[in-house]
């Protein structure tokens, strides 16, 4: 009797010990899927026992699909167990660009269409309608009253997205529907043309400013929009690839504009 109990005690810890080993590699594999947007190879590693929640460097499959913009990822870990993150069927139709059941979704009653619900990253459906560039699904939202200056997690507004895109449309769309030219991040205090200046996004900083874009707000650093484009532009100035140079050309016009306008310089920091 003894010796049965043994033998069935260590069965059961090699089937552990087996499914334990088989469940780490699944587990890499859902994650390597929800990374690259591969969706024969997350339903295959969820088969094999994956953890759909599983955590790998601070984030989850579903976390790694959201990045991505993967609609069709998100909605199929959510169906397989994945925890929703505050995702719902609205972000869903966001992400897959189906604007149809945007607004069919957005027809519905208040408590259905969840407009202003947020994830767990206090991101709202108007964020990542921004990030992917979709004008006709961003109307469709802010029309429906989306609010349009949620902060993420991160202390930034859908306009500072737009900004980030380079997305010149979604800029425009946003300042027409009163977006605040001048709101700042929560964290960084950074302004809308102060992130413009920093990251070269000429053509968007050029719009910002005809909006009414304050130039000389610091950021809660002390650091100025004029002395932080001149220290990102220096990094850029020591590469030579085109994408470096034409990066170096746009810093060196939003540059010249600023001081053209007497944008004061603050004592260097860490900048952008």
């Amino acid at each position: 009797m003894k010796h049965l109990l043994l033998t069935g005690i260590a069965c059961c810890l090699l089937t552990a010990a087996t499914t334990d080993a088989l469940a780490a590699p699944a587990d890499d594999a859902l994650r390597t899927a929800a990374t690259k947007g591969d969706m024969a190879q997350a339903k295959q590693a969820i088969r094999d026992g994956a953890d759909i929640n599983a955590f790998h460097e601070g984030r989850t499959p579903l976390m790694h699909a959201l990045e991505r913009n993967d609609g069709a990822m998100v909605e199929a870990l959510i169906a397989a167990g994945a925890k929703s993150q505050g995702v719902t069927p609205l972000l869903i139709a966001v992400l897959k660009q189906d604007a149809a059941r945007v607004k069919e979704l957005l027809a519905a009653s208040a408590k259905a269409r969840t407009l202003n619900a947020k994830t767990d990253w206090q991101e709202n459906a108007l964020h990542y309608a921004v990030r992917i560039k979709n004008a006709e699904i961003a109307r469709l939202l802010i029309r429906a009253g989306v609010y349009i200056e949620q902060r993420d997690e991160n202390g930034c507004t859908p306009l500072m997205w737009a900004i980030r895109a380079d997305s010149d449309e979604m800029v425009t769309l946003l300042l027409d529907n009163k977006a605040n030219v001048n709101m700042r991040n929560s964290y960084t205090g950074e302004t809308p043309i102060f992130i413009a200046a920093c990251e070269a996004r000429l053509s968007c900083f050029n719009i910002l400013l005809s909006r009414g874009g304050k130039y000389n707000i610091l950021d809660f650093g002390k650091n100025s929009a004029l002395t932080s484009a001149m220290m990102a532009r220096d990094s850029y100035g020591e590469r030579d690839d085109a994408e470096s140079k034409a990066m170096t050309e746009r810093f060196d016009k939003i540059i010249a504009t600023l001081k053209k306008l007497g944008a004061v310089e603050s004592e260097p920091g860490e900048g952008c």
